[in-house]
């Protein structure tokens, strides 16, 4: 069986496939088109390796798995740790496919299945609930930042005091969903 590394980013995907003497890279646009064509530029019997990379590697392995491919997904530590202990210094989206396809010839890394979809669901639930968190926070940072001033503004006060009540209504909302 083959075996893809591919390098995911926002806007495109590098992939890497071959062996230590002759490896072939080649970039395809993170589009619909661009799954297409890597899915023609490689065989069916591969397995294609990616790092678990926040949200962006979530498209491209569920549609390999849709079209009955083999999907490999590799927590982004991993990977680091193999590079050290490369000793590799050089740093690019094709370096990063090759040594991915590398970690992945060597360690067999498991097969990746979706969760369902309801996890799915809750998980991004999950992530906008911690993100308006987040932003409640930075918020009565910056609050009590103002009232520090020795002039503070009604205005700045009126407007956070308005975002605070905007922010817990939809985080009390998020809680009890």
């Amino acid at each position: 069986m083959m075996i893809v590394g591919i390098d995911v980013s926002k806007a495109s995907l590098d992939a890497a496939w071959g062996t230590d003497d002759a490896t072939e890279h080649q970039a395809f646009a993170y589009t619909e088109q661009g799954m297409k064509a890597l899915l023609q530029a490689t065989p069916s019997a591969t397995c294609y390796v990616m790092e678990a990379t926040g949200t962006y590697h979530l498209r491209l392995a569920l549609y390999l798995h849709q079209q009955g491919r083999s999907v490999s997904v590799v927590n982004p530590l991993i990977i680091k740790r193999f590079s050290q202990m490369r000793l590799s210094q050089v740093k690019s989206d094709q370096a990063d496919a090759q040594l991915i396809q590398a970690y992945a010839r060597l360690h067999k890394p498991p097969r990746w299945s979706p969760a369902p979809e309801a996890v799915l669901e809750l998980e991004t639930a999950h992530h906008w609930l911690n993100s308006l968190i987040q932003e409640r926070t930075r918020l009565v940072n910056q609050q009590e930042a103002h009232a520090q001033q020795p002039h503070t503004s009604a205005f700045v006060e009126a407007h956070v005091a308005e975002q605070k009540a905007q922010l817990a209504q939809r985080i009390q909302e998020g809680e009890n969903t």
